[in-house]
């Protein structure tokens, strides 16, 4: 498919900002994981940023644009979700 020079900047420039994001669940991820949870929160420390960094490689080479929509924001909702509804992600944190 051909994209015109201007959208594909956009698009790589929107997809290393989505990989600093993924990043940053990363990062989250491996420092909730150094204390145990429950099992579902668990594999979507673990599962959700992979996902995130694959979808975001994928936009990056500007191939497959729903499956890399789809696995980035999956990966991303994966680990927002699982760090909301976790009591221990802040040990003071009062709900």
């Amino acid at each position: 498919m051909g994209l015109d020079a201007d959208l594909a900047r956009v698009l790589r420039f929107m997809a290393a900002i989505k990989l600093a994001l993924a990043a940053i669940a990363l990062t989250a991820s491996w420092w909730r994981l150094g204390r145990p949870c429950d099992g579902w929160r668990t594999m979507a420390y673990i599962s959700g940023p992979p996902l995130a960094v694959g979808g975001s490689m994928l936009l990056l080479a500007l191939h497959s644009f729903g499956v890399a929509a789809v696995t980035l924001h999956g990966g991303l909702l994966a680990v927002l979700v699982a760090s909301l509804t976790d009591r221990n992600f802040f040990a003071n944190r009062q709900l």
